[in-house]
Parts: C-alpha cells; sequence; structure tokens
C-alpha cells in the first residue's frame, strides 16, 4: 500500500476521551473507506486507564495502533515515536486532539513535518479551530462536536447520533456468567471512579446515597463497575448495604462493562469515562459533575440524561485541585437531589 493510502490518526486519550472522539473516527474511516489507517495514542500504564485498542479494537475503524510510552524521559519518547512513524511512511496526518494551544500545535505539526508528513489535517492556528466554542451564556459546544468540526465541513453530521457511536444495544455481546450473576434482578448501576480529585463526590455522599437506593428499591440489584483502583473504594461505600449488590471493579473488559450497563435500568457516576460508555450503550445516566470545565463541554450524549452540575462564577477553571473553594461546584449537589432524579427516573 503506497503512502498516499496510509493515514495517521493522532490523539491523546483514554477511556472517555476515546469514546467522545468516535463520531470523528467514524466519520473518518467512512470519508477514506479505501485507507489503511493508523492511530497514534498514549500507552496508559496507570491502573484504571484504558489504551485505545481496548475500546474500539473491535469497531473496523481502525486498522493499526502506535503507542505513545509516557513513562519514558521525552528524548526518549520523541525518538521513538519518530521512528515509528518515519517508518509507517504515513502521507496524511489527521490532529484529533482536544483543545491545544497555539505553541503546542505548532510544536507537533514541525514533529509531524519532520517526520516526513506533508499534510495535515485539524492542526488549526485560529481559535475557532483550535478550542470548542463558547456562546453568550458560557455553555460550551461539546467534544464531540469540536471534534468533528475541526477536521470537516460536514455540518449536517450529527455528532450526538448513537449511531455515530457504533455501539448498537442490540448487538451487544453477551456474556453468560454475568448474566447468571445478576439473575434476572433489575439493576441499578453505578461508578464512583474519576481520575482527578476535584471530580470526586466524596465518600461520605455516595455511600449516603447508595444506602437510600438500597433501602428504597430491595428488589433491584445495585451493581458497581469501574476500575481495579476502584474496588476497595467500592466495598468501603457498600459497607452499608446488608445484600443484593455486586462490586465489579477490576474485574471486567470494556465489552463486559457495556454488557452490565445495556442490563441497567440506570447509571449513576461521576464526569468520567464509564458515562460516556454507557450513554454509548443508550443508557440513561445521572452524572454528577464538577464545574472545572464549561457545562456542555463534557456532558454525555443524547437526550435521555440528567447532569448535575453548579454554575459558580469560576467554572471553566480547568484545575486539578481546588484549595480556595474546596470543591464548592460539585459538593453543592446534594444527595437529595440526586436520590430524587433516581426516583424520577425508575419510576415514571
Amino acid at each position: 500500500m503506497t503512502s498516499s493510502k496510509k493515514i495517521l490518526i493522532y490523539h491523546l486519550a483514554s477511556l472517555g476521551d476515546m469514546l467522545v472522539a468516535l463520531p470523528a473516527l467514524r466519520l473518518i474511516r467512512e470519508n477514506y473507506k479505501s485507507y489503511e489507517i493508523t492511530i497514534l495514542s498514549p500507552r496508559h500504564n496507570k491502573p484504571g486507564a484504558i489504551d485505545a485498542e481496548q475500546v474500539i479494537g473491535d469497531m473496523g475503524i481502525i486498522d493499526n495502533y502506535i503507542y505513545l510510552n509516557l513513562d519514558y524521559k521525552k528524548t526518549r519518547m520523541y525518538f521513538e515515536t519518530f521512528r515509528e512513524v518515519r517508518r509507517g511512511n504515513y502521507n496524511t496526518l489527521i490532529y484529533l486532539n482536544e483543545g491545544r494551544e497555539l505553541s503546542q500545535i505548532i510544536r507537533d505539526k514541525m514533529f509531524f513535518y519532520l517526520c516526513g508528513i506533508k499534510k495535515i489535517i485539524g492542526a488549526n492556528f485560529s481559535e475557532k479551530l483550535r478550542k470548542p466554542i463558547l456562546n453568550e451564556l458560557g455553555d460550551s459546544e461539546s467534544m464531540r462536536s469540536f471534534l468533528v468540526r475541526k477536521i470537516s465541513n460536514n455540518i449536517n453530521v450529527d455528532s450526538d447520533s448513537f449511531d455515530m457511536y457504533g455501539i448498537n444495544k442490540n448487538k451487544i455481546k453477551t456474556y453468560p456468567w454475568i448474566d447468571s450473576m445478576l439473575s434476572n434482578n433489575k439493576v441499578i448501576s453505578f461508578s464512583i471512579g474519576t481520575k482527578l480529585e476535584v471530580k470526586d463526590w466524596g465518600y461520605d455522599r455516595w455511600s449516603d446515597l447508595i444506602k437510600r437506593v438500597s433501602e428504597r428499591y430491595p428488589e433491584h440489584l445495585i451493581v458497581a463497575i469501574g476500575g481495579e483502583v476502584d474496588k476497595d473504594k467500592t466495598n468501603y461505600i457498600f459497607e452499608n448495604i446488608k445484600n443484593n449488590y455486586l462490586n465489579f471493579c477490576g474485574n471486567l473488559t470494556i465489552s463486559q462493562s457495556t454488557f452490565v450497563l445495556s442490563k441497567s435500568k440506570v447509571f449513576i457516576c461521576h464526569d468520567s469515562g464509564p458515562m460516556h460508555l454507557a450513554a454509548a450503550t443508550g443508557v440513561n445516566t445521572i452524572s454528577i459533575f464538577s464545574s472545572r470545565s464549561p457545562p456542555g463541554l463534557w456532558f454525555p450524549a443524547g437526550p435521555h440524561h440528567k447532569v448535575f452540575y453548579t454554575r459558580i462564577e469560576c467554572e471553566g477553571c480547568e484545575k486539578t485541585e481546588c484549595v480556595s473553594l474546596q470543591k464548592k461546584c460539585i459538593l453543592s449537589i446534594s444527595v437529595n437531589d440526586v436520590f430524587n432524579e433516581i426516583k424520577a427516573s425508575l419510576e415514571k
């Protein structure tokens, strides 16, 4: 296959970011049907992190994977990446990263030019094409929409369409051993995990909420999904529940988690990768957000979701820690409000 038929996609992502990028990735595949498509993405070695192939490996979108080893010193990482990309003889790079500063884009474009790639799509210099757009109220376009817009002039693409995600609820792989554990119960799913402390609603709130849910709905099975890093935290929260719960944290693949979500009446979570997985599966979500990003940027796709987000003067701060206001935004969300939303979802 000649270089003109080889495309490299550069996308720095973990689980949630990769799911949010699916509409753009599917659009690329649609526009370049006869091309060999490779994605350059980080190798995530941290507990609970997910690599690109684990998310999209069986969707028929990407042919090959190259991983940045983030554990290396920068010089070694850049050298190995340069060697791998140069060897691939790619003619076109599609720059599918989230909002970037101008200096970062200039640096990255120079690097890929040195790798021999002559055509670069999506590494735009204008601010409108570098970052998601905010309206006059401070609401943001979704990251899904931004990634599609920065690489395509097709204004008719619906980035919130489930078809664009490629996860069909009627074609989800079944797992008999999981099905037997669910035992035909009505399932309420939770995920308390988050990579950033500033996005964590807190043990006490989660514990209180799940206890209320278990008491109100004893006929339901309460199921937790997430990474290995979430297992002990979830066990701690489940201490207030006498029975009828399962902690799957650290024990399921992406495909298996998708199957559990497809069996769920509702999924309650932080702003996280599992939230986007649930939305892509067509499951109603109730999500608890900090205000570190503008409203709308990372909200789940589709109309059947409830997002708890506090409008606050410092919204969009993008902080990883909140010292001055002690996480006022997310801690303003009450257990009672979230519990009432769960009741409304289950009893409508």
